[in-house]
């Protein structure tokens, strides 16, 4: 995700779906019917509906409008721009340098929240537009295309979680994994067990939160059976545990 959209939206991270009370079925204010928030919607609006759609459905309160509003932002590839003013016009050719066109954020949230409300065949054709423009190293950038970071794949994989599993998701499912365990911050020293927001960076808060949603399958969050120590993490623990005993040092921390 481009940092500089990614502090604008919501600070997804691994929090946002723990905490339905994050989201209230206010009524839509925007001149857009359906859509949820009275802010511009021009960087977020996809992005913030299917966060909104994905807290209400375990309450069964999510506005057929909402649905509606959301398929109707679908290119006809399936993939998802940020946010189309007008659904006449074709979605625009992406583009990683000016960051316009469909990205991979909004595409994957929306094939979550398009499968939560059981519309199966918009969410499933969001998920192979995804996995068209995975990228060589496994991952996938903000922009479809663009370079790979951490926090645009963790949340397509969390994507790719959700859906039916074909072969085409499976292999693009362990591809995504793999990436996310070879940038690794190493198991010692500053940042030991996080997530960069890009290869050979430093651990980054929001790539390791994001990250860990892809990573760990649970996705909507689902309450835990059990709860282990971070003292007990080694360079020899899963994945998933490392960057969640990162995240929870952190928190400890401040």
């Amino acid at each position: 995700m481009n940092r500089t959209i990614s502090r604008t939206l919501t600070a997804l991270a691994g929090i946002t779906f723990a905490s339905v009370g994050l989201m209230s079925p206010a009524t839509a204010v925007s001149p857009d019917a359906g859509l949820f928030g009275a802010m511009d919607p021009t960087y977020d609006g996809v992005f913030r509906q299917s966060v909104a759609i994905l807290a209400l459905n375990p309450l069964n309160k999510v506005p057929a409008q909402s649905v509606t509003w959301l398929k109707s932002q679908q290119c006809l590839d399936g993939s998802f721009e940020a946010y189309r003013k007008s659904i006449r016009t074709a979605c625009a050719t992406p583009d990683p340098v000016k960051f316009t066109g469909a990205d991979s954020n909004a595409t994957s949230l929306s094939a979550m929240a398009l499968r939560a409300v059981k519309e199966t065949a918009a969410a499933n054709k969001a998920i192979a537009a995804l996995i068209a423009k995975q990228n060589n190293d496994g991952g996938w950038g903000y922009t479809l295309g663009g370079a790979s970071d951490v926090n645009s794949t963790g949340l397509t994989l969390a994507a790719l979680n959700g859906a039916p599993k074909t072969a085409a998701v499976k292999a693009a499912g362990n591809r995504a994994r793999n990436y996310l365990t070879a940038v690794q911050v190493p198991c010692t020293g500053a940042g030991a067990f996080g997530l960069p927001y890009q290869a050979d960076g430093p651990a980054d808060l929001l790539a390791s939160g994001q990250g860990l949603l892809g990573l760990a399958g649970t996705v909507p969050v689902a309450k835990p059976t059990s709860f282990g120590s971070v003292n007990s993490t080694t360079c020899k623990s899963t994945a998933i545990t490392k960057v969640a005993t990162y995240l929870s040092q952190q928190l400890i921390s401040t």
